[in-house]
């Protein structure tokens, strides 16, 4: 997948110009942590939405709080400045893993999560927020996976953004399918991954038509 900054290092102008460019940000979930190259969200999304161009923005063992200040080794910058330098029309943000793996809480989440949220918007962007996958360790993380969820739909309900609600997608998905489907208890298999970008795909199609305006 090309890198956003890539995009302009190549002068690729006339090409982001004519395609809306999707910009998916989160973890390890997100580059598809363990599988082989093209098995993670953002593939799967660009194969179901080959008119756009998916960027994974993904960065592993990253919280929400290191993207917004550019420390998370891969955004250099602050958020604000990523955000007017990205050619991405829509942003897509799954987050709330590491977060309590780290020992932040909801509290710290919610509000780097919002910061997030509102600098983007500000920024002309369309958001998409998507809660994490559940983690099934049988350690505290779950719990705190479990309410990171809950902190993204409350920001997603708070600023009537567009939610794919992962988590409770996922949850389903274990109850028929069982622990085999996140075999490591964090990063879920691939066909789980599909399922992910399926919700998405179905949330982003009506968006793509109001960014492109009337034929």
């Amino acid at each position: 997948m090309p890198h956003d900054e890539g995009l302009r290092d190549h002068g690729a102008k006339s090409f982001a110009a004519r395609v809306i460019v999707i910009a998916a940000y989160g973890e390890s979930t997100m580059t598809g942590w363990g599988l082989p190259y093209g098995q993670d969200i953002p593939t799967f999304l660009q194969r179901l939405l080959p008119h756009t161009c998916v960027v994974n923005e993904g960065v592993p063992a990253t919280t929400a709080r290191q993207l917004l200040t550019g420390s998370d080794g891969k955004h250099m910058h602050p958020w604000r400045r990523q955000m007017q330098n990205s050619r991405a029309s829509i942003i897509v943000l799954n987050r709330g893993i590491n977060e309590p793996y780290n020992g932040e809480s909801p509290a710290d989440f919610k509000q780097a999560l919002q910061e997030l949220t509102i600098t983007a918007l500000h920024a002309g962007k369309t958001v998409v927020l998507q809660t994490p996958n559940p983690t099934i360790t049988g350690t505290e993380l779950d719990r705190g996976v479990a309410a990171s969820a809950r902190v993204i739909r409350e920001v997603a309900h708070e600023l009537q953004l567009p939610l794919s609600d992962a988590y409770s997608l996922v949850q389903r998905l274990l109850r028929e399918k069982g622990g085999t489907s996140i075999p490591d208890g964090v990063h879920p298999t691939a066909d789980v991954y599909q399922v992910m970008a399926i919700d998405l795909a179905q949330i982003i199609t009506p968006l793509l038509a109001s960014l492109q305006g009337p034929a």
